[in-house]
């Protein structure tokens, strides 16, 4: 499966006049099997960029097309919410009635269809190494930790072929451990999209954007993969971890 984006415009502006200044972003291409890292300088563009792709903005400026692997397309919004997944967008959790980690859980697994109880929670927890965690408010957290419990909390629903990362670098921490995940959701046959901030792609290894001093803020790809195996230490940071159904694949067994 395919969705492409075409005709969004993202800006670094915050009000509405700034929307003829708005820069259009190039057309976007994201495969099952395929890890996107979209790069670009602080502002609203990637937040934007993450909830139209997911079929989430209330005024998009694009349009997201889905190619099925029999070639058939549709730009359907309740369909392409149906397979993409929003994880941990900004603006999510507010004020503070923060959920604690087990809630968290119980509720992502309940809209996967999962078994939900207080057990099922604390041992899909304790298969992930965050058990000890599960008391906690979610926004306590090490960033990492949160954006990879979410992320595969996403994958968990049985329809979600695409997974949507909005700005994970701003919890802090190693962003090699989220875009190690990515590379691993990758492998198992999902396409996983991540917009984070330029300063954070070069730390994964993308090059520099080019200096464009008239420039409105804007995304570009920085890195595009395919992986043919899980992300570089993925299986030694979460030894006890195994996706239980994916679209294409299993995770290789933690050894």
């Amino acid at each position: 499966m395919q969705l492409t984006v075409t005709g969004l415009r993202v800006s670094g502006q915050q009000s509405a006049e700034a929307r003829s200044a708005e820069t259009p972003l190039a057309p976007l291409r994201l495969a099952t099997g395929e890890c996107v890292l979209m790069a670009g300088a602080p502002g609203p563009g990637h937040t934007a960029l993450a909830l139209t792709v997911s079929g989430r903005h209330p005024e998009p400026t694009g349009t997201v097309e889905l190619v099925d692997e029999d070639g058939t397309t549709t730009t359907s919004v309740g369909r392409l919410r149906r397979v993409t997944a929003l994880v941990d967008a900004p603006g999510a959790l507010q004020g503070t009635d923060v959920p604690r980690v087990l809630d968290v859980v119980a509720a992502e697994l309940a809209q996967a269809r999962r078994p939900s109880h207080a057990g099922a929670s604390v041992r899909w927890l304790a298969a992930r190494g965050l058990e000890d965690r599960r008391h906690d408010r979610l926004d306590a957290l090490y960033g990492p930790d949160r954006t990879g419990m979410l992320t595969l909390l996403a994958a968990e629903r049985p329809e979600v072929r695409f997974l949507v990362l909005a700005l994970p670098d701003r919890h802090g921490g190693d962003p090699a451990h989220w875009w190690s995940l990515a590379q691993t959701l990758g492998h198992l046959g999902f396409g996983v999209l991540v917009a984070c901030l330029w300063t954070t792609a070069r730390e994964l290894g993308a090059e520099p954007a080019p200096y464009r001093p008239d420039a409105v803020p804007s995304l570009a790809v920085a890195l595009r993969l395919r992986p043919s195996s899980p992300g570089p230490g993925f299986l030694g940071q979460l030894p006890r971890h195994a996706l239980d159904e994916a679209p294409s694949r299993r995770l290789p067994p933690a050894q």
